[in-house]
């Protein structure tokens, strides 16, 4: 059983929401629907990539003889932390596959500039339609013991010349993870086969899922957001570092884009039923860039809770405490809502 539990490490500060630079003095929040970057030019591979190649080839045509499912590792960010590969044994859900996501089952990597992916995906926990739009989209193959057996193999050759990559224990010369489920998850208007094998760290003894983590120890929100990493193409989870634009993701995970509004055009009137809603109707709210905001993060993606007291709830999911402000405060520190129905 890997546990992932919370323990002080070195890390980026969540953010930013909207810019592809790295630069945290010229981030801003993106406009809605921006779309992917265009690809650079193909160029020359090495031999020892096409030796790679060449394997994962033989690898994929043995496995489909044998009627096994092939995977292959999806590669890592440039997060300069030191990572293996793991079969993580967890459910889906805490009640194994049958109980409803809920919005405190995961938080943010500090690894990632991840924040808005977990910002919709936690607001969807939120709502009773949002929970179940997540048990329609995430399946489990077989869905129980009782389902008929499947054979997984997850190919881990190419993400060993990463030089902070640890090989698994029992690592053998094929570089071959084996597990008996995968997941298939609904993502950008395709379906993505997703394995069971999760980046960790456990260089101290204690295990801990290095991109969204769960203190629960369940996985639906880092099988959403691996099969959305393999969705944004092939360069693994540095694809989140590139694109997040709330919009763009909103619509790739939900099938639809939010109603955006600027809070610079919003009556009080309308943030307060906004914020009273969200615990119907999926809601984020972006923050103000940096040296702006003062009181939240910078740059950065907040799922709202709903509106209590006189005061909008709000939570940052890089943890899952709570956080309350009056609309001043809010307005003092915010953007946009983001919000619809899936």
């Amino acid at each position: 059983m890997v546990r992932d539990v919370s323990k002080p490490n070195a890390g980026r500060v969540p953010g930013p929401i909207g810019s592809g630079s790295p630069n945290p003095t010229s981030l801003h929040v993106g406009p809605m629907g921006s779309g992917l970057a265009p690809s650079p030019g193909a160029s020359a591979k090495p031999f020892e990539t096409l030796l790679d190649d060449a394997k994962e080839a033989l690898a994929k045509a043995s496995a489909s003889r044998r009627n096994v499912e092939h995977f292959n590792a999806v590669p890592p960010a440039s997060d300069r932390s030191t990572k293996s590969l793991k079969v993580v044994d967890w459910p889906l859900f805490r009640n194994r596959n049958t109980s409803p996501p809920l919005w405190d089952d995961f938080t943010q990597s500090n690894l990632l500039l991840g924040c808005a992916l977990a910002a919709v995906l936690r607001s969807l926990a939120l709502t009773p339609a949002g929970q179940a739009f997540i048990n329609r989209v995430v399946t489990q193959v077989p869905k129980n013991k009782r389902g008929k057996p499947v054979s997984v193999e997850l190919d881990y050759t190419k993400v060993t010349r990463d030089p902070n990559f640890v090989l698994p224990k029992g690592s053998t010369s094929s570089r071959i993870l084996k597990d008996d489920r995968y997941f298939i998850v609904q993502v950008g208007g395709r379906a993505q086969k997703v394995s069971s094998v999760f980046y960790t760290d456990d260089s101290d003894g204690v295990v801990l899922l290095r991109y969204m983590k769960s203190p629960k120890d369940v996985l639906w929100a880092s099988v959403i957001e691996k099969a959305y990493v393999q969705h944004l193409g092939t360069q693994g989870y540095a694809a989140l570092e590139k694109f997040f634009y709330p919009a763009r993701i909103w619509k790739d995970i939900v099938g639809k884009l939010p109603t955006q509004k600027h809070l610079a055009r919003a009556s009080n009137a309308e943030i307060t039923r906004i914020a009273d809603k969200a615990n119907r109707i999926p809601t984020i709210a972006t923050s103000k860039p940096l040296r702006q905001a003062s009181s939240v993060t910078p740059d950065h993606g907040y799922s709202v809770h709903d509106y209590s007291r006189g005061k909008l709830v709000l939570s940052d999911p890089i943890d899952t405490k709570k956080v309350t402000m009056n609309i001043k405060e809010f307005r003092q520190n915010f953007t946009d809502f983001y919000y619809g129905m899936p």
